[in-house]
Order: C-alpha cells, then sequence, then structure tokens
C-alpha cells in the first residue's frame, strides 16, 4: 500500500475545505457570518488552521489540490465546484491501487434541536459520492449508553472504549449503511435495491436507556 508522497515521506490527506486563509476560505467564512443558511452554514470549516500537519508526517491537500495519491478523506464534499472533484479523485486513487479508501467524516449536530422531517427517518447523514453509498444518522433518545460491540480486533476495541469514555450526557447517533438504489418508474424497469459499497462493522450496539436526572 503506498501511504505517503514519494518526494515528501509525508502521507497526503484530502481536506475538503478551502486552504485556511485563502480567498476561497474567506469568502465562506463571510457567508456563514453574514447568517446565509443552508449548505454554507453545514460547510463551515472545521478542521482548524493550526494543526502541525507536517509534525504527524501528513500533507494537507485543501481544495483545488491533486488529491489522487491521498490515503485519507477528511471531511469531503460531494458538491459540484467544493470537493466532488476532489472526493472522485481520491476514491478512483485508491480504487486504482487497490487501496482501502478510508473516510472520516461527522455526521450529526449536538446543537442542532430543530424537529427531524416528517418523511424522513434520520437526523443526517454523510453521502459518498459515486459510490452511492450513504452513512444515515439519527440521534438516539437522552440517557442512551451504548455496549462495546463483540468480536472487535484490539484496534477496534481500543478505539470503541475512547469513544464510550465520553462525558456522561454525551449525545449519541444510531448509524445506518445504505446505498441509492432505482425505482425503475423512467425506464419501466422493476425497482433495483443496491448493496452498500462496503460492510458495516459497529464498535458500538445501542444499550439501556436511562432517564436523565431531574
Amino acid at each position: 500500500m503506498q501511504m505517503g508522497s514519494p518526494s515528501s515521506g509525508l502521507v497526503p490527506v484530502n481536506i475538503g475545505q478551502p486552504e485556511p486563509g485563502s480567498e476561497q476560505d474567506q469568502m465562506l467564512r463571510l457567508r456563514v457570518e453574514h447568517g446565509v443558511t443552508g449548505y454554507e452554514r453545514q460547510r463551515l470549516p472545521r478542521v482548524s488552521d493550526g494543526l502541525n500537519w507536517h509534525g504527524h508526517g501528513l500533507q494537507p491537500r485543501w481544495l483545488g489540490m491533486e488529491t489522487s495519491d491521498c490515503a485519507v478523506a477528511l471531511e469531503p464534499s460531494i458538491f459540484h465546484g467544493r470537493g466532488a472533484d476532489e472526493l472522485d479523485r481520491f476514491l478512483d486513487g485508491t480504487g486504482r491501487r487497490g487501496e482501502l479508501a478510508l473516510v472520516v467524516a461527522v455526521i450529526g449536530d449536538a446543537d442542532d434541536d430543530r424537529a427531524r422531517g416528517l418523511l424522513s427517518r434520520f437526523d443526517s447523514s454523510v453521502y459518498m459520492g459515486k459510490t452511492f453509498t450513504t452513512v444515515n444518522g439519527r440521534r438516539l433518545p437522552a440517557g442512551t449508553r451504548p455496549e462495546i460491540a463483540p468480536d472487535l480486533s484490539p484496534a477496534d476495541r481500543d478505539l470503541a472504549m475512547r469513544l464510550l469514555n465520553r462525558p456522561t450526557g454525551a449525545p449519541w447517533w444510531g448509524l445506518h449503511l445504505s446505498r441509492l438504489g432505482t425505482d425503475g418508474r423512467s425506464s419501466g424497469a422493476a425497482p433495483r435495491h443496491l448493496a452498500p459499497a462496503a460492510p458495516w462493522h459497529p464498535r458500538h450496539r445501542r444499550g439501556p436507556s436511562r432517564q436523565p436526572p431531574a
């Protein structure tokens, strides 16, 4: 597996946001600052501009940079002109090399108290572009305490324990993996339900709920 840039020895990482301090970054922040809702508010840059990337052996590739040799995608976007091309090149590159495409993305918003849409089973989702795979999230009731799933590898169990050690009362989301299908209405064909592009390996399972203290 090619895990780094041959010229620098650093691991290239696809970052789904403009380079901090760039004109594109400043324009995005201005739109959010002036109360623009919708896509801009959801895509407020999450990655700090003060990270010591090179100190951790990483080379950030911001929007507009080459991503076909990246090993990881961090908070990628599927929207044209705002990260979709970079995400596609990342997925194509890992596919050609036969590597596992690792995507790190945040789902859900602990400060979002808006009611879920009447036709939606989920509160938030992360769509993985050309793979047609979606990770859907549903916020669990207050007081839910997950349990570590059985038969985890040592590395996954270590991560699960770290996640479980979050502060008491921290929100949890139940996750569901799905893939887009076709309903057949446009062509007259039978509906097709496609399996997700990758298997789902939960590190936690939903535990008992308890009512929060009065």
